[in-house]
């Protein structure tokens, strides 16, 4: 107990003296690079981040230590073991670096925090490593010693400091790296502190002359603590401590020394790197299928990842770099204040996601199955939260359009399975993350908003992307959701709800709003699919429904939060719905008429926001605000609504900044470092153009039933099945002819085998394929990795996205690893080999005659008569249930 107060105390003592800095953040983020990988540290003090230990975002202490010695003096410049104290003199956040400018006696030195923000290249996005690098420089001209430190302590991997870990430490050519991890780790469980159990720590530099390394306890005195090594100018023995015991025992650091002797300043040669990872395999669990994370893909072995991570290092700064003057210079445009709030945000969305590859039961990996999830961090452990995808949604179509559909599509998947039963959309995928497995529940009070959160983003994602895939895949089960909102939208009764605000009100007039925004949306998803008079119908309700909410939610000049109830008024941000997707249900009027009346209300409005909703007035929330300032026309008041955001974010507090708080005094009350603060980005999401939507399968894009297509598909089937079971015979008979006679395999022997095995365990990888299947640009790129192109450094910073053809991986790899063999195990490979092969080429098919450009602002000219609505609301859209089906397509 004496040991955690002392270690402790100078927090505590530092958070009762903390004044506050004007246009200072209130927490900054470290590393935040995953939902493991979380790292803070609290601001407000004018030596920070010296004297505070560095937390995850709960506040739970990660034992980082940070030190540089010059001239024989050593400074600290992060944790709090007593020391001198370097004088931070400057910070500056961007949307993927914090960067520290202190003076330590005769010299300054920057210390630069980078989360690579990378979604155009899926295999960097999906690494779960960040750098932090120094760079020193005289203040007087001359040469000074210079020395720098830096340790790590377990508490990363475990809420529990009495867990026992285990470390270890690798040198290769190029790279010196520590690993550690709990010695009983369970998989896939999460502990009380929200810290996943099977995580392993990675702790990295390059392996130069000047870096020496050591694993021992970090505060025992001299000769086993080694920072008191380091604070006596030694050098570290390069060995490993092999006493294992618990993160708080002696607290056993994996720990580097750099030696830079004398010198005036760095250059590019003596800059200070260093890198931090948490790794997990797999990293999700999706019903009963593993999922690797996505950078696996590219490696053979921990050793080439870390490698790669360091040696990459000059070319992720300068991507880092690239982003960063793009999305501010856009930011720009609007306020200062908006670039803080988008500077912070961004970190909060994308670190809050795991891009995971499904992994076959032999081990390999299935590069045609990309999947995103995304943890409700700072809330719960729920996976994929419809409401905080749709809050985070602009931030992730300003980066790369092209993620949602990864991101939507396991909520789509599961719910097209006969797992699911109910006829409305889920919230989410269940709340156990990393475990997937679904959620089955009775959501009837969230059904209005989860419906038309999934329309709007479906079409928000088809519209940005030009990828129609899951209008394609899933417009049925879309189709059975409109059924629903056509029944529920108008009169939301008292138990239908919105998750977003958590109100049980009957009759809410944004949720009405959104429910006809749902419809909208269907209406243009049918639209593309060429389903005319589902079109026209959906098209007719909403127009039919929004004449009606006019009537029925405006009075005394403003839109009511409540039908009928005229004091009662709140922040109508579904209305950026309309703007995102270009509907033309809602006349210039409404808005202008409520941007009056939100404009009346300034003067008098809490410090830090409107509270959302006068029927709960202690609750304001950020990414709300965001939205109703990005639908606002007067600029005036956007920049009203941004500065209340920003006095919130600024505020000085212990905790990153909550979506949701007290509009008065600004008191945390949900959302911690929330995905859902990608709503930030809200106003930059509305200056994304429109794109000509492809990917539609040819049953959607026809106008009716027709025979000859049918019976030619039939014909080409019969064939199809022919020519596989006349290769399945040929291959057959060849490996057994070539069994009996081995002397026919000499030198050409490769090019006889037509399969290669690629299992993508601790030392083997399968190549990253040219193509994937969803819509995502490719580049080829050494490595073989995938280079996700975006085109945020062009014009307005939009993505572009072309084709989603399917490259699927070598099937040996389907079969390689297998505990069955034979002749019937090798015709299974060579049909899967096949039917992969015909995919792909039946895909190239359809991407060789793109649709037509849609009219997506408004009705469609066509006759718009009869009716070819034929999905009911109880139909079951699949009989196969998930985990079977999942199975079957790994197996």
């Amino acid at each position: 107990m004496y040991r955690w107060i002392m270690r402790r105390l100078p927090v505590l003592i530092l958070l009762v003296t903390l004044t506050m800095c004007d246009g200072l953040l209130s927490q900054l983020p470290l590393l935040v690079k995953s939902p493991s990988l979380h790292s803070w540290v609290t601001a407000g003090n004018v030596s920070m981040p010296g004297g505070i230990w560095p937390t995850f975002w709960n506040q739970h202490i990660l034992g980082w230590s940070s030190w540089i010695r010059v001239d024989g003096i050593s400074y600290q410049w992060t944790g709090a073991t007593i020391s001198t104290r370097p004088n931070m003199t400057t910070n500056t956040v961007t949307p993927t670096r914090t960067i520290f400018t202190f003076n330590a006696g005769p010299v300054a030195f920057n210390a630069t925090y980078l989360s690579p923000i990378n979604p155009s290249d899926l295999v960097q996005q999906s690494l779960p490593f960040g750098y932090f690098y120094a760079d020193v420089w005289s203040l007087d001209g001359r040469p000074h010693s210079i020395q720098f430190y830096f340790d790590a302590t377990g508490e990363i991997l475990s809420s529990d400091t009495t867990q026992l870990v285990q470390w270890n430490t690798t040198q290769t050519g190029n790279v010196v790296y520590h690993r550690m991890s709990l010695v009983s780790g369970p998989s896939m469980e999460v502990d009380d502190g929200d810290i996943d159990k099977d995580c392993t720590l990675i702790f990295t530099m390059e392996n130069r002359p000047d870096v020496t390394w050591q694993t021992g306890s970090a505060d025992t005195p001299l000769p086993d603590g080694l920072r008191a090594t380091f604070n006596a100018g030694r050098t570290l023995s390069n060995s490993d401590d092999t006493n294992y015991r618990a993160i708080r025992d002696d607290w056993p650091v994996l720990a580097f020394r750099v030696d830079l002797g004398n010198i005036t300043q760095t250059d590019s040669s003596l800059r200070v790197v260093w890198s931090i990872g948490i790794i997990r395999e797999p990293a999700v669990q999706y019903i009963q299928v593993q999922h690797s994370s996505y950078y696996w893909s590219a490696y053979n072995s921990t050793d080439d990842l870390v490698e790669d991570v360091i040696g990459k290092f000059d070319d992720v700064m300068s991507n880092a770099t690239d982003l960063d003057n793009k999305i501010l210079a856009d930011g720009g445009a609007i306020s200062p204040n908006f670039n803080d709030l988008i500077s912070l945000s961004l970190r909060f969305t994308f670190g809050a996601m795991d891009i995971t590859l499904a992994r076959f039961p032999n081990g390999t990996i299935d590069t045609s199955d990309v999947k995103v999830f995304m943890k409700d961090v700072g809330t719960s452990r729920r996976i994929n939260p419809v409401e905080t995808i749709y809050a985070s949604l602009p931030a992730i179509l300003y980066l790369n359009t092209s993620l949602v559909r990864p991101l939507l599509e396991p909520l789509l998947e599961y719910q097209n399975s006969s797992d699911y039963k109910n006829i409305y959309a889920a919230p989410d995928l269940g709340n156990t993350y990393p475990r997937v497995q679904g959620n089955t529940t009775n959501t009837t009070e969230l059904a209005l908003e989860s419906c038309s959160s999934m329309l709007i983003m479906v079409l928000a994602h088809a519209l940005k992307s030009g990828d129609g895939t899951l209008i394609s895949l899933y417009y049925d089960l879309l189709n059975k959701w409109a059924n629903y909102l056509e029944q529920n939208t108008l009169h939301p009764v008292t138990v239908t709800y919105s998750n977003s605000d958590g109100e049980s009100n009957p009759n809410l007039s944004n949720l009405a709003l959104k429910g006809i925004m749902g419809l909208y949306a269907m209406s243009k998803i049918s639209e593309v699919a060429g389903r005319s008079n589902d079109s026209s119908h959906y098209q007719s309700q909403a127009q039919n429904y929004s004449s009606q909410w006019e009537s029925l939610a405006i009075s005394s000049g403003h839109i009511t939060s409540v039908y009928g109830n005229t004091s009662s008024w709140g922040l109508i941000y579904n209305l950026y719905a309309a703007k995102l997707l270009g509907s033309n249900l809602f006349s210039d009027q409404i808005y202008t008429q409520q941007s009056q009346f939100y404009a009346s209300q300034v003067d008098t409005a809490p410090k830090f926001g409107f509270p959302y909703d006068t029927n709960d007035v202690g609750k304001a929330k950020s990414h709300w605000t965001l939205f109703t300032a990005a639908m606002v026309t007067d600029p005036s008041l956007r920049d009203s609504l941004v500065g209340m955001v920003w006095q919130r974010a600024v505020l000085n507090d212990t905790i990153p900044f909550p979506a949701t708080y007290d509009p008065n005094n600004g008191n945390p009350i949900s959302g911690i470092a929330s995905p859902a603060q990608g709503a930030m980005f809200a106003p930059l999401a509305l200056t994304l153009p429109n794109r000509q939507i492809s990917g539609l399968s040819p049953t959607l894009s026809g106008k009716g039933t027709k025979v000859g297509p049918i019976a030619g598909g039939v014909v080409a089937g019969v064939l199809g099945l022919l020519i596989v079971v006349g290769l399945m015979i040929f291959f057959r008979r060849k490996r057994q002819i070539l069994q009996k006679n081995p002397t026919m395999l000499k030198s050409g022997a490769a090019a006889v085998e037509p399969f290669s095995t690629h299992a993508v365990v601790e030392n083997s990888s399968v190549p990253i394929p040219s193509r994937i299947n969803w819509a995502i640009p490719t580049s080829s790129k050494s490595g073989g990795r995938i280079d996700v192109s975006t085109s945020y450094l062009s014009s307005r910073g939009h993505p572009s996205t072309v084709g989603s053809s399917v490259s699927a991986p070598p099937s040996a790899a389907l079969g390689a690893a297998s505990s069955s063999s034979g002749p019937s195990s090798d015709i299974r490979t060579e049909v899967e080999q096949l039917r992969r092969e015909m995919e792909a080429l039946r895909s190239e098919r359809l991407m060789a005659d793109p649709p037509p450009l849609y009219d997506l602002n408004g009705p469609s000219t066509e006759d718009r008569t009869g009716s070819d609505r034929e999905v009911n609301s109880n139909q079951q859209l699949v009989t196969e249930p998930l985990a079977d089906s999942l199975r079957t397509r790994k197996s």
